[in-house]
């Protein structure tokens, strides 16, 4: 690695530190039947963008939809929206 050059999390840790997140939060039967239906890189905010979805609860008919961002640089989740049930 060359001096001064930063380091960044790739893809595959930002949707790992997404499922972990939800599972903290909701616990292991919380995140049923977990996706990942996008990552993508925002480079001008050096931020993942990651669209996710996931039975909430055991008695949940539809996936819940979320959109997470992920700091690129540290890992840290920065914001969480909820985009509704999928269709």
């Amino acid at each position: 690695m060359m001096e001064g050059e930063e380091i960044f999390i790739d893809g595959k840790e930002a949707t790992l530190k997404v499922r972990k997140y939800f599972e903290e939060a909701h616990g292991p039967l919380g995140v049923i039947a977990f996706e990942i239906e996008e990552a993508a890189y925002k480079e001008e905010k050096k931020v993942w963008r990651i669209v996710c979805k996931f039975y909430p609860s055991l008695a949940a008919t539809n996936k819940m939809r979320y959109e997470v961002e992920v700091d690129a640089k540290n890992g840290k989740i920065l914001g969480v929206k909820q985009l509704g049930p999928e269709k």
